[in-house]
């Protein structure tokens, strides 16, 4: 078990704070000298039980940025593919000179739709692209109307 200021300073590096940093906060050594406060946080670090309690929260962190970052993902996704889809539309409200809502409508902007369909093919590696060249063969039934 950790003394408050060992918990602490645990707690401040994990908040990406630095060694010395960490070390003035938890100990409220705001006089100690850079090189004072380098030395003890070093020192505190390699303690057994305060470097232990430091990786188990990191490993906790690491953990918990890693789901946030998959949800984050999947909701991303899922908003391109609204909005690439044409559930998803933007509201447009008109107002007289009084501010009173006159009318409210939905609108699809075909350039969020265009834009959404090229994030998502990049995201899936799906090369979108279009051939709009027109080829014309004249072939041998053209020379019957030759000169």
């Amino acid at each position: 078990m950790l003394t408050s200021k060992q918990e602490k300073f645990v707690e401040e590096l994990i908040k990406g704070k630095s060694q010395r940093v960490a070390y003035r906060a938890a100990y409220n050594a705001k006089g100690l000298s850079d090189n004072g406060a380098d030395v003890a946080a070093c020192k505190l670090l390699k303690t057994p039980k305060v470097k232990l309690r430091y990786e188990e929260l990191k490993t906790k962190a690491e953990s918990k940025t890693g789901n946030d970052a998959i949800k984050m993902r999947a909701f991303i996704i899922t908003q391109l593919q609204d909005i690439a889809s044409g559930k998803a539309k933007d509201e447009i409200k008109d107002y007289d000179s009084d501010g009173v809502l006159i009318k409210s409508r939905t609108q699809l902007r075909q350039a969020d739709r265009a834009n959404a369909l090229d994030k998502l093919s990049a995201l899936y590696g799906v090369n979108q692209q279009v051939d709009n060249s027109v080829q014309i063969q004249i072939g041998a039934e053209a020379s019957e109307y030759g000169d």
